[in-house]
């Protein structure tokens, strides 16, 4: 990983994929939705700033610490 931080095994991303827009114009976009939780082993702070990393190479997701 970029950070050096080793994720803990107990860690979760659940990741859902939407198809957003008008259908009938053809006119649609992604968004993802990403829930991340780390019960062990990695402080809030070192998973905010991997999280915020994530969503800057990701420009669909919107995420949601747990």
């Amino acid at each position: 990983m970029k950070q050096g931080v080793k994720l803990p095994n107990d860690s979760i991303v659940e990741t859902t994929v939407h198809l957003v827009g008008d259908m009938k114009a053809l006119d649609m976009g992604l968004r993802v939705s990403m829930k991340v939780h780390a019960p062990s082993g990695i402080e809030r702070e070192v998973m905010e700033g991997i999280v915020e990393e994530a969503k800057r190479i990701c420009p669909y997701s919107r995420v949601c610490m747990l």
